[in-house]
This record gives C-alpha cells, structure tokens and sequence, in this order.
C-alpha cells in the first residue's frame, strides 16, 4: 500500500503537469488561441501605427550577445557590442501614448562567469514622451540574462 505522503507528491506532480501547458499556451507572448507566433510574422494589428524609437542599450562587462524581442518577435540582435558600455540604435515598435505601456523579452550572453552581478538597461525615447527606463541585473556568477523588460509612460 502507498503511503499518503507518496500519493500527495503524486497527485502534485500531475497538477503541475496539468498546470505547465495552460501558462505556457495562455502567455500574452503567444499569439491568438495558444498559437506560437513564427518569427517575422506580422504580430501588430491592423489598427497601430509602427514607428522607429531610439534605444539605448547600457551593459556591464561586454557580453557576447544581446537580444532584444517584443511579442516574440526579434527586434534587434547585438553581437558582440564592445567594450564602450553602450549601445545606441532604432527599433521599429508600435506608437506609444501616454498611459501606454511596453513589454520587451531581453536575453544576454556574457562568455564566461563572473563574481559580480551583470546588468542590462534599457532607455526608449518614443517621440513626444519621456525616456522610460528598466534595468535588468544577472545572479552572481551567471552568464546569461533573461528578463521581461516594462516600461510604462
């Protein structure tokens, strides 16, 4: 006979199981109905407007790679941006108004681990708002980073 402390542990293990797919496929970074979004699909509705906003990209610690997403679409992907701390550049987003808010997936890569935390910064200027920024720092000793960036006007 299974002890009640195995069933418990059993019976959790198949919630989560159930659990997982239901947050994955109901993520605001998928598209429609649970449909994963290719990449270089159209994921803007008809009705907004794209625009190119500035970024700038602070850093610490020169990483190998930066990779910036919006709705699981790839906007830009730095390769080895150098040893300056900063990388400045455009990003074709939908308009933002005031009130509006902006989510940003981050991901970086840093060749090889390190003591100190590493940090990652964001600054949008859309035009005719104020620069919003978000900062991202890594565990010690990590390599990657992997954030949700918000900004919010």
């Amino acid at each position: 006979m299974k002890s009640p402390i195995a069933t418990a542990l059993f019976c959790l293990l198949l919630i989560l199981l159930a659990g997982v797919p239901l947050l994955v496929f109901s993520s605001p970074h998928h598209g429609e109905a649970g449909r994963l979004v290719p990449a270089g699909e159209q994921t803007t509705t008809q009705n907004e407007e794209l625009c190119d906003i500035p970024l700038l990209v602070r850093y610490t610690d020169s990483p190998v790679q930066i990779r910036i997403l919006h709705m699981g679409e790839e906007l830009c992907c730095i390769d080895s941006p150098g040893d300056v701390g900063r990388w400045q550049g455009k990003i074709r987003l939908p308009k933002v108004h005031s009130g509006g808010v902006m989510e940003l997936e981050v991901s970086a890569l840093w060749s090889d681990s390190c003591i100190a935390n590493r940090a990652i910064t964001l600054e949008l200027s859309p035009p005719s708002l104020p620069t919003a920024r978000d900062t991202a720092w890594t565990d010690p000793g990590a390599k990657e980073l992997h954030n949700l960036f918000i900004f919010r006007w």
